[in-house]
């Protein structure tokens, strides 16, 4: 199904579905090709997610995500934790797998300091 949506690169399979906790609904995270515009990249997800439930008896929720442009740390996490699904090159997905946690480990003292201020913050 993910085929037939040529902006479609990646698309992993994470959450608390993949970590058989109890689930309220299906998280998938999508890679996507070029740029596009933000309502335009909306009406992708919608229209994923509407056929990923329409396939899924019974009917559960699905929260499609767009990985492009999203946090560092939430593409580190959906790579660290999910399934891959769906790969339309395996060369772009190493490309974007290295990438990104090139750029995780790069930054992961700071989000490691944030963190800990943040809690000696909230433990005063």
């Amino acid at each position: 199904m993910l085929s037939r949506h040529d902006p479609v690169l990646l698309a992993y399979l994470f959450g608390s579905f993949v970590r058989d906790d109890t689930y309220q609904d299906i998280d998938i995270a999508l890679l996507l090709s070029g740029t596009m515009e933000p309502y335009t990249q909306f009406k992708q997800q919608m229209q994923i997610a509407g056929e990923i439930e329409d396939l899924l008896s019974p009917p559960v929720p699905c929260d499609v995500r767009v990985l492009n442009g999203a946090p560092v740390e939430f593409q580190y996490e959906v790579i660290r934790t999910g399934c891959i699904v769906f790969c339309r090159s395996e060369e772009e997905r190493i490309a974007y797998e290295t990438g990104i946690m090139r750029r995780y480990l790069d930054l992961k003292y700071l989000f490691d300091r944030v963190d800990r201020a943040f809690l000696a913050g909230v433990s005063r």
